[in-house]
Protein backbone atom coordinates (compact mmCIF):
# COMPACT_ATOMS: atom_id res chain seq x y z
CA UNK A 1 0.00 0.00 0.00
CA UNK A 2 2.89 1.93 0.81
CA UNK A 3 4.31 1.54 -2.47
CA UNK A 4 1.18 2.38 -4.22
CA UNK A 5 1.08 5.38 -2.41
CA UNK A 6 4.79 6.33 -3.52
CA UNK A 7 4.12 5.96 -6.94
CA UNK A 8 0.70 7.59 -7.25
CA UNK A 9 2.14 10.51 -5.57
CA UNK A 10 5.14 10.37 -7.74
CA UNK A 11 2.40 9.99 -10.93
CA UNK A 12 0.63 13.62 -9.49
CA UNK A 13 4.11 15.30 -9.20
CA UNK A 14 4.99 14.25 -12.50
CA UNK A 15 1.24 14.82 -14.09
CA UNK A 16 1.64 18.33 -12.17
CA UNK A 17 4.83 19.03 -13.81
CA UNK A 18 3.43 18.39 -17.56
CA UNK A 19 0.64 20.43 -16.71
CA UNK A 20 2.46 23.17 -15.56
CA UNK A 21 5.17 22.49 -18.79
CA UNK A 22 1.96 22.95 -20.69
CA UNK A 23 0.44 26.09 -19.13
CA UNK A 24 3.72 27.89 -19.62
CA UNK A 25 3.97 26.86 -23.41
CA UNK A 26 0.38 27.62 -23.55
CA UNK A 27 1.02 31.22 -22.07
CA UNK A 28 3.86 31.40 -24.14
CA UNK A 29 1.85 30.63 -27.21
CA UNK A 30 -1.09 33.24 -26.42
CA UNK A 31 1.41 36.21 -25.60
CA UNK A 32 3.27 35.24 -28.89
CA UNK A 33 -0.16 35.39 -30.44
CA UNK A 34 -1.05 38.74 -28.73
CA UNK A 35 2.54 40.24 -30.06
CA UNK A 36 1.62 38.69 -33.56
CA UNK A 37 -2.04 40.76 -33.26
CA UNK A 38 -0.47 44.14 -31.85
CA UNK A 39 1.76 44.03 -34.58
CA UNK A 40 -1.08 43.76 -37.27
CA UNK A 41 -3.54 46.02 -36.03
CA UNK A 42 -0.21 48.77 -35.13
CA UNK A 43 0.37 48.28 -38.61
CA UNK A 44 -3.53 48.37 -40.20
CA UNK A 45 -3.42 51.69 -37.87
CA UNK A 46 -0.72 52.66 -39.84
CA UNK A 47 -1.51 52.56 -43.02
CA UNK A 48 -5.09 53.92 -42.44
CA UNK A 49 -3.91 56.99 -41.09
CA UNK A 50 -1.58 57.74 -43.58
CA UNK A 51 -4.34 56.82 -46.39
CA UNK A 52 -6.54 58.92 -44.38
CA UNK A 53 -3.77 61.95 -44.31
CA UNK A 54 -3.56 61.49 -47.74
CA UNK A 55 -7.24 61.81 -48.83
CA UNK A 56 -7.63 64.69 -46.57
CA UNK A 57 -4.44 66.39 -48.01
CA UNK A 58 -6.19 66.30 -51.68
CA UNK A 59 -9.53 67.03 -50.77
CA UNK A 60 -8.17 70.33 -49.01
CA UNK A 61 -6.22 70.90 -52.06
CA UNK A 62 -9.56 70.82 -54.07
CA UNK A 63 -11.15 73.00 -51.46
CA UNK A 64 -8.40 75.42 -51.87
CA UNK A 65 -8.50 75.31 -55.69
CA UNK A 66 -12.37 75.94 -55.86
CA UNK A 67 -12.43 78.52 -53.08
CA UNK A 68 -9.44 80.42 -55.29
CA UNK A 69 -11.90 80.15 -58.59
CA UNK A 70 -14.79 81.18 -56.77
CA UNK A 71 -13.33 84.18 -55.07
CA UNK A 72 -11.54 85.15 -58.72
CA UNK A 73 -15.17 84.69 -60.22
CA UNK A 74 -16.92 86.98 -58.15
CA UNK A 75 -13.90 89.57 -58.28
CA UNK A 76 -14.68 89.72 -61.78
CA UNK A 77 -18.39 90.09 -61.56
CA UNK A 78 -17.60 92.92 -59.16
CA UNK A 79 -15.37 94.73 -61.00
CA UNK A 80 -17.84 94.04 -63.92
CA UNK A 81 -20.68 95.73 -62.00
CA UNK A 82 -18.99 98.65 -60.83
CA UNK A 83 -17.25 99.46 -64.20
CA UNK A 84 -20.71 99.38 -65.23
CA UNK A 85 -22.06 101.90 -62.26
CA UNK A 86 -18.81 103.95 -62.54
CA UNK A 87 -19.99 104.04 -66.59
CA UNK A 88 -23.84 105.24 -65.36
CA UNK A 89 -22.04 107.78 -63.20
CA UNK A 90 -20.29 109.54 -65.66
CA UNK A 91 -23.41 109.60 -68.14
CA UNK A 92 -25.34 110.97 -65.42
CA UNK A 93 -22.49 113.51 -64.24
CA UNK A 94 -22.39 114.49 -68.30
CA UNK A 95 -25.86 115.01 -68.41
CA UNK A 96 -25.90 117.20 -65.74
CA UNK A 97 -23.12 119.11 -66.19
CA UNK A 98 -24.76 119.73 -70.07
CA UNK A 99 -27.72 120.59 -67.78
CA UNK A 100 -26.35 122.82 -65.43
CA UNK A 101 -24.15 124.60 -68.99
CA UNK A 102 -27.58 124.93 -70.74
CA UNK A 103 -29.93 126.28 -68.05
CA UNK A 104 -26.42 128.90 -67.20
CA UNK A 105 -26.28 129.73 -70.76
CA UNK A 106 -30.44 130.43 -71.04
CA UNK A 107 -30.57 132.77 -68.24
Amino acid sequence: ALVANISDVANQAQLQAQLEANQGRLVKAIRQRNLSLETAVSAQLMDFGTALRQRTGAQLEMLQEATNDLVKRRSEAFKTRLTAQLSCLEVDCLQEAQHACGNNGSK
